[in-house]
């Protein structure tokens, strides 16, 4: 039986879109801070962080997604900010999970507007 309040496949979807397209134009507005951001995630991610560290990682990487969700709510960014920021709801035991979740994310991100870009490779004959 649908709910009202129940969501169908199809909302879903077009939920996930408008989010990968706000968090396009966040990414275009805070280009630098989106490279910051990715290249910390990634160290995060991959490379072991002293628990010792935690509160000022945590800390770093929650201003440089409050950065990037500072443009619209609805990106993926305001999630991740909210759940990361030991100010907010994150938690250190939460801390890598999240951020190998964010990591995978920002992938499916960059292959989501690679894909969607239609290049056109144009060659000239006298080369």
């Amino acid at each position: 039986m649908n709910s009202p309040t129940m969501e169908t496949l199809e909302d879903l979807k077009r939920k996930r879109i408008e989010s990968l397209m706000l968090s396009e134009e966040a990414i275009r507005k805070h280009r630098e801070t989106y490279r910051k951001l990715k290249v910390l995630v990634r160290d995060i991610a991959t490379k072991t962080i002293d628990i010792g560290e935690y509160n000022d990682v945590a800390k770093k990487l929650a201003e440089l997604l409050k950065r990037m969700s500072i443009t619209r709510p609805g990106t993926i960014f305001n999630y991740y900010f909210e759940n990361i920021d030991p100010r907010q709801f994150g938690e250190a035991r939460y801390f890598r999970a999240m951020c190998v979740d964010l990591f995978d994310q920002l992938k499916r991100l960059d292959e989501w507007r690679t894909n969607k870009r239609k290049f056109v490779l144009i060659k000239n004959p006298n080369l």
